[in-house]
């Protein structure tokens, strides 16, 4: 009988592991064991075979954890079968970046077991001995579809240790996750993280400078260790005898198993500058790199990258949140994927971000199909072409037979209840993410200039032009468009738009353009209103990890030690450091985001109560502050407690004595400044508390009304 299925199965396939080798230690080995299941058969379904090539309307066959067949018209016999009718089928995901385990949830100081902070090379720590099985993580990774993934250490250390490779199965042991023969992979970190965590303790490195003598002095010292076992280990069958065996180093035995090529190795880099370096100490010392991690900026060496056969493993637009990060592109995956023998990989170093790593990797496609032109099908993904690179070597990875996949890989609709794994019908839970659609943008065409001497045409609309373009703003017609109103006329296909004085003032087929209007041919492209972009700091913090470039957070009280205590300034209002021309607000306009609300936070030194925040068009203009949008934000919940005396009861008893000073008019917790500023929002203002727990949101509800 057929087993409906009301959501998409699984999400498109990320192989893109190091080349897999037997294990290198015997050590802590995996004891993982498919579990058994009946045989299935998926009917009738649209399947990405993970090799590229795209099926329709075929069938999947899968027998004690194997897919046995994919065709058509397969005989089911004694198979359960999975009606695939309108769905699609693919290999599970692989994330090669995940802290999954060993950063489990929920985030709290006692899960915290992915950096051994104690030295900058602890090569001897290995983070398969930090993971906890039961981490909720690994299921929510599992409902987005991954199925595997490298857990590796975290990046405050030169050399952070061993990152291992698990399968994505409910186990009360690690052995029991652990992916059979897959190497060790050695966590490196350049850059920033390392100089920051050593150098902030007055200790090597402190500069980058110091980060490259960090390397070299850890793998000369490895090298000697190497030869010395070397030569004990030839002089076994020797007649004078090997002698007494080196003592054995922990530290130095994964080093050395970098340099004999039994670990792989994984350096977590942004910079192209800095991966260079890094290339050049690997032939220096005569290892391999695997793949850089984040790149960043990997796209300005793609070609090398290419020749030396290292990947790219990628986010798809994650970038800016610190100087190292800053010069990123959404052509990044792109460009280091066009070279012969390329590797881009798309990856999520997110405990959130690995929900959805099929909806990332479509955006890295969506990318590169911008950068060289795309037919229907049979183009040539990023993500099946490197899981083909890892099945060559390792024969039970996911696939199901050669072939070229559609490009068009990353526009599924994911909403799974039901998963196959190993052959076996899993159920999970209702997950409501949906594919990214690529919204409107701005108005008018832009030519993006890339390295490479490629250019990009965008198609850049907004609907909300009223309040994406200046008062001033030139007419524009916007031609044929599948516009989305978002309203009562809902989704009407080939109309036009135009817009007069940033008022969107007509949307009917074949408008007239007005004379010396800008026309734009939409060609059924999709334009939609313009997006909210809900709280954000975004043009009061550049580059949230520098803080020359923040101005989100008031700390007065962190500037004098001595006096470290809780400073209330309700007064504080970060619209008045508003940069309407920061970098990121451009960057977020390209996305089709045109309003967001400035909101500002709390920091060690601050209040809880954070301050004021507007709601700002972010079209570039210095007057971008909506009128009567001024909020007070008010920060709860555990996370706050250290600036309310460690208890959730001492927000609500500041919060009482705040209120009763600004209506006494005195007081020694707000200043003059303050109390005003706490009456005019007593008096009828707006306040924004955030909270999460639902005791905490019940206590503001009943808060409000009783100090109404």
């Amino acid at each position: 009988m057929p087993i409906p299925v009301k959501a998409s199965l699984l999400v498109a396939a990320l192989f893109a592991l190091p080349a897999l080798a037997p294990a290198a230690e015997p050590a802590y080995a995996s004891t993982y064991a498919p579990v058994a299941s009946g045989p299935v058969l998926v009917r009738n379904a649209t399947v990405l075979t993970g090799t590229g090539q795209r099926l329709d309307g075929a069938d999947v066959l899968m027998r004690d954890g194997r897919i046995v067949a994919v065709g058509s018209g397969l005989d089911a016999g004694n198979a359960a079968v999975v009606d695939g009718s309108g769905k699609w089928v693919t290999p599970g995901i692989i994330d090669v970046h995940s802290h999954l385990g060993v950063y489990p949830s929920p985030g709290a100081n006692a899960h915290n077991d992915g950096n051994e902070m104690t030295a900058p090379v602890t090569a001897q720590v290995w983070a398969e001995h930090g993971v906890w099985p039961q981490d909720p993580g690994f299921g929510a990774a599992l409902a987005g579809g991954v199925t595997s993934m490298m857990i590796l250490p975290g990046s405050a250390n030169l050399i952070g240790g061993r990152g291992v490779v698990l399968k994505n199965v409910a186990a009360t042991t690690m052995q029991e996750m652990k992916f059979p023969d897959a190497p060790h992979g050695l966590k490196m970190a350049c850059g920033e993280n390392p100089k920051r965590v050593y150098g902030g303790r007055g200790q090597a490195p402190m500069t980058r400078m110091g980060n490259i003598a960090g390397y070299r002095a850890a793998f000369a010292e490895a090298q000697k260790y190497r030869a010395a076992w070397d030569k004990y280990e030839a002089g076994k069958d020797s007649r004078k005898g090997a002698g007494d065996a080196p003592a054995r180093d922990l530290r130095l035995d994964t080093l050395a198993g970098v340099l004999r090529g039994d670990i792989t190795v994984q350096i977590h880099c942004y910079r192209a500058d800095e991966m260079a370096l890094m290339l050049d100490l690997a032939k220096e010392f005569d290892f391999r790199i695997a793949a850089f991690h984040h790149g960043v900026e990997a796209y300005k060496l793609a070609d090398r990258l290419a020749e030396e056969g290292v990947c790219g493993a990628l986010w798809a637009d994650w970038w800016g949140f610190k100087m190292e990060a800053y010069d990123g592109i959404q052509e990044n995956i792109a460009l280091v994927d066009r070279p012969k023998n390329s590797c881009a990989i798309v990856h999520s170093d997110s405990a959130e971000g690995i929900q959805r790593l099929n909806q990332g990797s479509g955006q890295g496609d969506g990318a590169r199909r911008a950068r060289r032109p795309v037919a229907a099908t049979g183009t040539r993904d990023p993500l099946a072409h490197h899981q083909r690179r890892a099945c060559d070597r390792h024969r039970r990875t996911d696939r199901f037979t050669r072939g070229r996949q559609d490009g068009r890989r990353g526009a599924v609709e994911r909403q799974s209840l039901q998963r196959l794994r190993q052959g076996r019908k899993s159920l999970g839970g209702r997950c409501a993410s949906l594919r990214p659609r690529r919204s409107v943008e701005a108005a008018g065409q832009r030519l993006h200039a890339r390295p490479g001497g490629v250019a990009v045409k965008r198609l850049l609309l907004a609907f909300a032009l009223a309040a994406a373009l200046p008062a001033a703003a030139q007419d524009v017609l916007i031609k044929d468009a599948t516009v989305h109103t978002a309203g009562a006329r809902g989704t009407l296909k080939d109309h036009d738009v135009l817009v007069q004085g940033g008022v969107v003032r007509a949307i009917a087929p074949d408008l007239a353009a007005p004379a010396g209007a800008t026309v734009i041919e939409a060609k059924g492209r999709p334009l939609t209103p313009g997006l909210f972009a809900g709280l954000t700091h975004l043009g009061i913090e550049e580059v949230s990890a520098e803080p020359t470039t923040a101005d989100a957070n008031l700390a007065l009280g962190a500037m004098v030690p001595a006096q470290d205590h809780v400073v209330w300034r309700p007064e504080f209002d970060v619209d008045v450091a508003f940069n309407p021309h920061s970098s990121v607000i451009g960057v977020t306009r390209v996305e089709g985001f045109t309003h967001t609300v400035l909101s500002p936070g709390s920091l060690p030194g601050g209040s809880f109560v954070a301050g004021q925040g507007s709601a700002v068009r972010l079209d570039g203009s210095y007057d971008a502050v909506l009128p009567g949008s001024r909020s007070l934000f008010v920060n709860l919940g555990g996370a706050q407690s250290p600036l309310s005396g460690g208890s959730r009861a001492g927000q609500w008893m500041l919060l009482e004595q705040a209120v009763s000073e600004a209506r006494a008019g005195s007081g020694e917790l707000l200043t003059r400044a303050g109390r005003s500023a706490l009456s005019a929002y007593l008096a009828g203002g707006r306040v924004v508390f955030q909270a999460d727990r639902a005791a905490d949101i019940r206590q503001a509800l009943a808060f409000a009304k009783n100090t109404a």
